[in-house]
């Protein structure tokens, strides 16, 4: 199941370049939404789950400074982390 205590978004603030770490999750595929704080969907993914954990790497640096909204979900689960590109 897909926990915030399973996942791991680092650095945050950001130059554009993010990681994001996902541990212990029994769930094959999981959508990766970037949105901004309008709720505009600037980038989206869906993740591969193999092996119960995902490392994603996200070049970010593009995008226009400011908060946005991470947002991974399951069809069982949402979780949303705020990210600051500096």
């Amino acid at each position: 199941e897909l926990e915030s205590g399973h996942i791991a978004v680092y650095p945050n603030p950001s130059n554009g370049l993010i990681n994001i770490d996902i541990n212990q999750v029994n769930y094959n595929n999981i959508q990766l939404n970037i949105c901004d704080l309008s709720g505009k969907v600037i980038y989206t993914e869906t993740i591969q789950n193999k092996q119960n954990s995902a490392k994603i790497k996200l070049n970010l640096a593009n995008i226009e400074k400011g908060l946005y909204l991470l947002e991974l979900s399951t069809p069982y689960k949402r979780i949303v982390n705020t990210i600051s590109i500096l």
